[in-house]
């Protein structure tokens, strides 16, 4: 058995189910496991309770919370992420020594990345993460830079909409993902629902224009929702830029594309 004692922050978003049940799978290979709740959302993880995760209640700003704990993985979504920097300060405070930031996305050291609003709270973290272990010896980081997670391909923050049949894209859908191009995504997903998805093009500058009111009306979530729909259609973007270190992971046995847009489309059912 390892060492490591694993706190999970975020387990409730978008890939946070995941993370929990993987741990779960792998629990006897970890000292302790545990997800870090707010007393309000404790009901939200009776399932993970009842598998033997331990639901620790308390808040991530707060030492106490991370005591017991060498590693924290943290999966919180667009808003709260730029909190990361007081997270990681308190998490050392409680003795953790390995820090995982929310990325499982882009790599942010791309030079359009460098200038995008949504990720700017993430490079902030990573300056955070990068003077604090200078700091203190015994603490390090990893950045999980994985590109998109292919079944969230088909979510409407990426411009499906399942109701209507159709997938809005500001840019040109011939861009390729990690995964594959935008293009076959779409004919993927209209094999597997049995009906053709209209394919709505729009200008990449409109995505970024939309961003911009949206930063002058003080709306954060939508300022954020824009900025990545203009970073998906940016030509110059490029989310995970080769080489890719998958070999290092032999034991891992990627899913298909269409496997996990097929099982992503049959949970919203």
């Amino acid at each position: 058995m390892s060492s490591q004692s694993v706190l999970l922050i975020g387990a409730s978003g978008w890939v946070g189910p995941y993370f929990s049940a993987e741990f779960l799978q792998q629990k006897d290979k970890f000292a302790r496991l545990a997800i870090l709740s707010d007393a309000s959302k404790v009901s939200k993880f009776a399932k993970e309770a009842a598998a033997g995760i331990e639901i620790v209640v308390g808040s991530y700003l707060e030492p106490a919370s991370f005591k017991g704990s060498t590693t924290v993985i943290c999966m919180l979504g667009n808003e709260p992420m730029k909190l990361q920097p007081h997270i990681i300060d308190a998490a050392i405070a409680g003795g953790v020594t390995h820090f995982y930031p929310s990325e499982f996305g882009s790599d942010l050291s791309h030079p359009v990345a460098l200038t995008q609003r949504y990720f700017r709270d993430k490079q902030a973290t990573r300056r955070h993460l990068e003077q604090t272990a200078q700091k203190h010896n015994t603490f390090g980081y990893t950045y999980i830079m994985n590109g998109g997670f292919a079944e969230f391909a088909a979510h409407p923050a990426f411009g499906f909409n399942q109701a209507e049949k159709k997938f809005e894209f500001w840019g040109d859908t011939k861009i390729r993902q990690p995964v594959s191009g935008w293009n076959e995504i779409v004919a993927i997903i209209s094999r597997i629902e049995g009906v053709e998805y209209q394919i709505i093009h729009h200008p990449n500058d409109e995505a970024y224009a939309q961003a911009a009111m949206f930063a002058n009306e003080g709306d954060v979530f939508q300022e954020l929702m824009w900025s990545l729909k203009a970073f998906l259609g940016d030509p110059k973007a490029d989310p995970v830029p080769k080489p890719w270190d998958v070999d290092q992971f032999p034991e891992i046995e990627p899913e298909g594309l269409e496997a996990s847009l097929k099982r992503y489309l049959e949970a919203k059912k």
